[in-house]
């Protein structure tokens, strides 16, 4: 008999919302648990201005038998609160916490969450009998990834990374993307309407400052799960825009290019979007032209620190004479391309984090971010900074913006302002805010992104409504 299981997406406690896209890993695992009959709902309250009501709503009509949370380490704190509000509702509703932040650490995740249970690793090969065996208020078996409240003792390990060929295709008929399209996704000339997809799991590099939690070996699709799913995106999209969210997308040049190909055999309809970042270096000629055949809507280019030793040090080995030539012939092609930098890793110098700023101010890039580094729980990183620097978890509450932490040699001070100045030089260039105007599909939209912006520079973001 199926139960009736609720998955849901906290909201952050900040009102500040960088991006919004849909919660890939939930629509994957009610793709799975609908596979064996149950009924599942998906809420993402990240949706809501007042995300309180959404709940109680949710739990009156719908009357879950176990519920299920992704969370970031940012959005913690919320889940927390959400947890208890669903406490108060439905006091006999069991809760399962899983996602990045319950990967990285299931035991304070567990005791800080106040949730039932957590699951450690990607949960498509767990979640069945973790969430039948909790629906029927029996005692989970012990299941490998899952750690069980009143068993902290056990050792969880990893839960079982499944085979992608065997998974279903994502239940997107669970969300409106409309909703989403709404609000701005994670590429930056929005809005539009769009969709996610993941083509692959995993990454081989190791870069100090990334998670793990889908390990580090490349995982593809079987191209025809792909194709699945993209009709079936392309059927309740229609014509928009498609982002693909892969850790590391063209590791396998061979494979973006299937997938690309694929694309405009199904004749264009779906531009794809690579706001995750791609691997610049590893961007032929080649694989930028048929970018721009396909019609690429925009396109990160993950470059970090634009110092050499930078690059030895955080692992990344990015080569950046060819991360500078990738960017050149993307825009040249008629990419929106943008950059993500990072500033303070540990020892990091004055002059290296100038050298990062002046390799974005010099390339032709449409846009930039740039990200105050954080030790995230679960990377090479934290393990580096956590003991030496005495790093809390509330430490790391806030997001890339505007996380207080400064774990990199220069004071405080200078590096809040070297901060605001990365931001000023490069959009307050004449001819590149002149480009933006004419490039920007929604001059509305580029207005809200100016004052976020601003917003950034003096370091504010409200509280969001806790209710």
């Amino acid at each position: 008999m199926g139960r009736r299981i609720l998955l849901l997406k906290p909201s952050r406690l900040r009102a500040y919302q960088s991006s919004l896209v849909p919660p890939m890993g939930l629509l994957s695992l009610a793709a799975v648990l609908r596979r064996s009959g149950h009924q599942v709902r998906i809420l993402d309250l990240r949706l809501y201005q007042h995300p309180g009501p959404a709940i109680d709503s949710m739990l009156r009509e719908f009357r879950p038998e176990a519920i299920g949370i992704s969370l970031l380490t940012f959005e913690l704190e919320a889940a927390r609160k959400k947890i208890q509000r669903i406490r108060s509702i439905a006091p006999g509703v069991p809760v399962v916490v899983g996602g990045p932040q319950a990967t990285a650490m299931p035991r304070e995740t567990l005791d800080r969450s106040g949730a039932d249970a957590v699951v450690v690793g990607e949960g498509e090969d767990v979640v069945t009998p973790l969430m039948e065996a909790l629906a029927d208020r029996a005692d989970p078996p012990d299941l490998p990834g899952v750690l069980v409240r009143g068993r902290e003792d056990r050792d969880p390990g990893r839960a079982p990374m499944p085979d992608l060929a065997t998974l279903p295709i994502p239940a997107w008929d669970l969300v409106d993307l409309e909703d989403y399209a709404r609000r701005k996704s994670m590429s930056i000339p929005s809005p539009w309407r769009y969709a996610t997809i993941l083509t692959t799991r995993g990454c081989p590099w190791r870069c100090s400052y990334c998670h793990e939690i889908h390990g580090k070996r490349l995982r593809r699709r079987p191209l025809e799960s792909v194709q699945a799913e993209l009709e079936v995106i392309q059927h309740q999209l229609g014509e928009g825009v498609l982002e693909v969210l892969d850790d590391n997308f063209n590791v396998d040049q061979a494979w973006a290019s299937q997938v690309l190909e694929t694309l405009l055999r199904m004749g264009g309809y779906l531009r794809p979007a690579f706001p995750n970042g791609v691997r610049s270096d590893r961007l032929g000629r080649d694989l930028i032209g048929l970018m721009a055949r396909v019609r690429t809507a925009f396109m990160s280019f993950a470059i970090e620190s634009g110092d050499p030793e930078m690059q030895r040090r955080i692992r990344k080995n990015l080569d950046l004479d060819a991360a500078r030539e990738a960017i050149e012939e993307a825009v040249r092609r008629g990419i929106f391309s943008n950059g993500f930098f990072m500033m303070g890793f540990p020892g990091e110098r004055l002059d290296q984090m100038w050298r990062t700023v002046d390799f974005a101010c010099r390339s032709p890039l449409h846009s930039a971010l740039f990200f105050r580094v954080v030790a995230m729980p679960g990377t090479e990183l934290w393990e580096e900074v956590h003991g030496q620097r005495h790093i809390a978890l509330e430490q790391v509450q806030e997001d890339y913006f505007l996380n207080p932490v400064n774990l990199s040699e220069v004071p405080d001070v200078v590096m809040k302002s070297l901060y605001r100045l990365a931001w000023i030089r490069f959009y307050g260039d004449v001819g590149r805010a002149a480009m933006l105007y004419k490039v920007f599909p929604s001059k509305l939209d580029l207005a809200r992104r100016s004052r976020d912006l601003m917003m950034l520079l003096v370091g504010w973001a409200p509280e969001a409504p806790q209710e």
